[in-house]
C-alpha cells in the first residue's frame, strides 16, 4: 500500500529533483544525490581566524542519515585537488512565514548543511580537499527585508563572527524558462 504523502513534502522533491536536472545540464561536474560517507555532529563551527570549536547550545544530532540534493565537485588549477560544493534545496515560502520561524527555519536548514560539511573540512585539513563550501537553494526571494535577514544570518552573521558561512542560491535568478 502506498504511504501518504503530504503535499508539501511532494512539492519539495519535485523542486529538488528539478534543481539537480537543471544543474546537471549547465555542470557536467555535478554529481548524483548521495549518501555521505561520514556526517557530522553539526555542533562544529569555526572562527574567522579558522579556528575550530564545538557548539554545545543544542541538543543531540539526528540519528538518521541524509544524503546531499546535489554535490559540485572540481578540481583546483593549482593544487590539483578537489573543491567541493555541498547544495540543499528547499522549497520554502519565506513569505508566508512568521520572523521567529523564519530564524527557527534557518538554523535548521545550516546545521543540515552543516552535518555534511563537517567531516569535508576535517578533510580539508588532512590536505585531501583544497575547500568546501556550502550553499542553500530556494525558489524566490521574498521582500528585501526579509531577503537580507536570509542571506546575513546563513552568510556573514547579523553581527560579527554568529553566521554560518553559507551561500544562499535563489532559482528565480537563474532558472532558464523553456522556450
Amino acid at each position: 500500500m502506498a504511504r501518504f504523502e503530504p503535499d508539501i513534502l511532494r512539492l519539495g522533491k519535485e523542486f529538488g529533483e528539478l534543481v539537480a536536472i537543471e544543474y546537471s545540464r549547465g555542470f557536467p561536474e555535478a554529481g548524483p544525490p548521495e549518501q555521505p560517507a561520514e556526517r557530522g555532529s553539526g555542533r562544529v563551527r569555526w572562527t574567522y581566524d579558522g579556528e575550530r570549536w564545538e557548539r554545545t547550545d543544542h541538543g543531540r544530532p539526528p540519528a538518521r542519515r541524509g544524503r546531499t540534493d546535489l554535490r559540485l565537485e572540481v578540481r583546483d588549477d593549482d593544487s590539483g585537488l578537489p573543491i567541493i560544493v555541498v547544495l540543499e534545496v528547499k522549497n520554502t515560502d519565506w513569505r508566508r512565514q512568521t520572523p521567529s520561524n523564519v530564524r527557527r527555519n534557518l538554523t535548521r536548514h545550516a546545521r543540515q548543511v552543516w552535518r555534511y560539511l563537517e567531516p569535508l573540512a576535517d578533510r580539508v585539513d588532512a590536505g585531501e580537499i583544497e575547500s568546501i563550501q556550502g550553499a542553500l537553494v530556494y525558489p524566490a526571494r521574498p521582500g528585501s527585508e526579509r531577503t537580507a535577514l536570509i542571506e546575513a544570518i546563513l552568510g556573514e552573521g547579523e553581527t560579527p563572527g554568529d553566521g554560518w558561512g553559507l551561500s544562499v542560491l535563489w532559482w528565480e535568478d537563474f532558472a532558464v524558462e523553456e522556450p
